[in-house]
């Protein structure tokens, strides 16, 4: 089987299925929400930055991607014309003014 002749085929699928949804559920859902809490990011916001930051410069972009989308934040925040990217960021859209 997987690497011991002694195990079974369920427990060898549950040996590599596991870690793989624990991983997949931490990495995609529990992270972006944790990061987005703490640094006032929607975890879209956080999930779209690591695609588009890893697109960009790689498993560096990924690594970087939310510190750069955080700052780019702040920025976005101090003049009124981009303000309302920083909010969308944030996660708080509103509906557009008449």
């Amino acid at each position: 089987m997987l690497v011991s002749p002694q195990i079974s085929a369920p427990y060898a699928i549950l040996a590599v299925l596991l870690p793989f949804l624990i991983h997949f559920v931490i990495g995609n859902f529990i992270d972006p929400m944790l990061m987005g809490d703490s640094l006032d990011l929607h975890p879209v916001s956080v999930l779209l930055s690591l695609m588009i930051w890893g697109a960009i410069w790689g498993v560096v972009g990924m690594l970087l991607a939310v510190p750069l989308t955080a700052s780019l934040k702040m920025l976005l925040e101090r003049t009124e014309l981009t303000a309302p990217v920083a909010e969308a960021l944030a996660g708080r859209l509103s509906p557009p003014s008449r």
